[in-house]
């Protein structure tokens, strides 16, 4: 999401065509643009004042040309907020890299949400560029280490200016209570809830464009 921009106060971008569909059908108002997996910004330079990368750094397909055109897009001073999955003791157990590690499993999961056709045509079909909503030259679904990730932002031309986070099993959580019904998955939802006290699972980080 990309704000400040002089003919549009709000734009959202996204490469996945269902979540602009979805987005449009909630916010039908608000500028939607998709851009190309792995492609420029079909923006001009310096042309917003804010934007919002949240749990998108992990999807893309080159990071480091994310991060440039982010630079070139945003004016000096600009805010960009950032959130990814964070790496600490129970990352391992990221849904999303079912895909990659364990194929057979992450249909049964994810086969609960999309069934049959629709299955194959978001996981099994990378002609949109995509395998899910992961660009498809990405082998895993990464997990960042905070030291890691503002040391890649601030090489990028980007200085923190705040951090957080949220969670402990977070992700995880939400593949079981995909898989069952009933009480069970109430009460799953109820840890859920009470799993937004801890701060391991995300991290939440805010950035000054240089």
């Amino acid at each position: 999401m990309l704000g400040g921009h002089r003919d549009h106060p709000t734009i959202g971008a996204d490469a996945h065509s269902g979540y602009l569909a979805e987005a449009h059908g909630t916010q039908p108002s608000l500028p939607l643009v998709r851009v190309e997996v792995g492609g420029r910004l079909p923006f001009r330079n310096e042309a917003f004042s804010s934007a919002t990368l949240l749990d998108v750094l992990e999807h893309v397909g080159d990071e480091t040309t994310t991060l440039s055109e982010l630079r070139r897009v945003l004016r000096p001073g600009a805010l960009l907020l950032v959130t990814v999955p964070a790496r600490h003791r129970w990352s391992w157990l990221d849904p999303d890299d079912l895909k990659y590690h364990f194929p057979a499993l992450h249909r049964v999961v994810m086969g609960r949400r999309y069934r049959g056709e629709e299955y194959d045509r978001r996981f099994r079909d990378p002609t949109d560029g995509l395998v899910g909503d992961i660009a498809a030259g990405r082998h895993r679904h990464d997990n960042y280490d905070a030291r890691e990730l503002i040391e890649r932002f601030t090489g990028a031309g980007f200085q923190p200016i705040s951090r957080s986070g949220a969670n402990l099993f977070g992700r995880p959580a939400e593949a079981v209570r995909l898989m069952i019904g009933g009480l069970p998955q109430r009460l799953v939802g109820r840890l859920i809830r009470l799993d937004g006290r801890f701060r391991s699972a995300h991290l939440f980080v805010a950035f000054e464009r240089g």
